[in-house]
Order: C-alpha cells, then sequence, then structure tokens
C-alpha cells in the first residue's frame, strides 16, 4: 500500500530519522500519543509568555524573571525605529518553494521561528527560537528556517536564525545570504526523498535506541520495554 507523505518540517523529519516506527505510529496513525515532560510545559509557558512581552511589552511574571535580560535584549531589537516584529511566525511552502497558507493542502515544507525583526531597510531579518532544554547541535535547522524566510521574503539578502539556550544564556547563531538558498535545500533533499520512499513502500520499520526501552509511547513495537502485543 502506497502512503502519501505529509508536509513535512524539521521536527518531522528528524522524527522520522531518529525512529521511523515511532514517527508513523505518533505523527501519522496516531496510534500513540507522545508523552510531555514537566520540562516541555515549562518551555510552553515560556513560550506564551514571551511572545506577549514582546507582543505587548508585558512584564515578565515572577517566576520567571531571571529570564528577562535575555528577552529585553531581543525586545530592543525589535523597537528600534523602522523595525518590524512578528511573533510565532508560522511559514509554509508548496513543493515549487513558493509561499502557501500554513494548512493549505499544496503544502510540502512548513517552519515556525518563535519571533522575526525585519531591519528598517526590510532587506535583512533577525530570527530566533527560545530554547529551555539542553544545547544541542543546531545548523541544519537554522539553514532551513533561512531557507523558507528568504522564498517567504523576496526583497530579503541576509537572514541571521539563531537559537537562544534559556539554561545557559547561550546563542547558535548563523548568517545567510540569498545565495546559500540552493545550497541548503540540497542538502535537506537527499534526507526529504528518504522519507518518501518510507510512504512509497509503507514501510516504518523499528530503528532500536537507548530511548525504546523506558521512553517510548509506542507499546506494540516489540522493541519497546513495555511491549504489548497486537
Amino acid at each position: 500500500m502506497t502512503r502519501e507523505m505529509p508536509a513535512w518540517s524539521y521536527s518531522a523529519l528528524t522524527a522520522f530519522e531518529d525512529c521511523p516506527r515511532r514517527y508513523y505510529e505518533t505523527k501519522v496513525s496516531k496510534r500513540h500519543k507522545e508523552t510531555y515532560s514537566p520540562q516541555l510545559s515549562h518551555g510552553l509557558n515560556f513560550h506564551h509568555t514571551a511572545e506577549d512581552t514582546l507582543k505587548n511589552h508585558v512584564p515578565m511574571p515572577e517566576a520567571l524573571k531571571h529570564y528577562a535580560p535575555v528577552v529585553g535584549v531581543i525586545q530592543s531589537a525589535a523597537d528600534k525605529p523602522g523595525a518590524t516584529l512578528d511573533v510565532e511566525r508560522r511559514m509554509a511552502l508548496d513543493a515549487h518553494l513558493v509561499p502557501v497558507p500554513y494548512f493549505d493542502r499544496s503544502v510540502w515544507v512548513r517552519a515556525v521561528t518563535d519571533f522575526a525583526i525585519t531591519s528598517p531597510s526590510g532587506r535583512s531579518v533577525l530570527a530566533g527560537d527560545w530554547k529551555t532544554g539542553k544545547e544541542r547541535p543546531a545548523s541544519a535547522q537554522l539553514m532551513l528556517t533561512a531557507a523558507v524566510l528568504f522564498a517567504t521574503e523576496p526583497v530579503v539578502d541576509k537572514v541571521t536564525t539563531s537559537f537562544i539556550w534559556l539554561q545557559t544564556g547561550n546563542v547558535s547563531k548563523e548568517t545567510f545570504h540569498r545565495p546559500d538558498v540552493p545550497t541548503i535545500w540540497n542538502s535537506f533533499n537527499p534526507r526529504v526523498q528518504r522519507m518518501r520512499a518510507a510512504f512509497a513502500a509503507d514501510d516504518f520499520p523499528p530503528r532500536p535506541s537507548g530511548l525504546c526501552r523506558n521512553h517510548c509511547p509506542v507499546v506494540s513495537c516489540p522493541m519497546n520495554g513495555h511491549h504489548v502485543a497486537p
């Protein structure tokens, strides 16, 4: 049975690469649900609060006040005369890399950035995501966000994308220019093609890892430590 591949995003692509079976069961068939940790709930709470602070200048609540300085840096950049702030920016492209509505049936790839600040000239964008977890390599996701931003902003010739690691205050930042776009898409195309091939063959095998035994919700998988036979 051939299945049509849904629109992909960086998180969907990496979930598929980590374990095709878990990706399929939780994201496609949805027979199993991912569990959410207290750390993730904290992250979601921070994201909503930071969005309110940037958009409406609402002070950070006492419980999150230790993050105020780093949010203030972004607020200062957004408040520069002539700059344009877009919070929780959702973007989508079709297979021809043309911007389309986020939930349009023609969507090929989606990307979201927590904030995007366009310079007064309109020629450059500073985009970033708040990260409440541990620092991890970020280059590929930063590249994808930049490529999608270039597609949605045809006059922009420079995009700086960043991850702001709130636990440490460190920033992972990369700057891209419009001539970089073909190289970015070429780096993703083989990965997306492997995902497409899995849907064409309806083949989503498990990929065992240290998460299987106690941290995977797909109990129907024989690799799962709490396996329940169908």
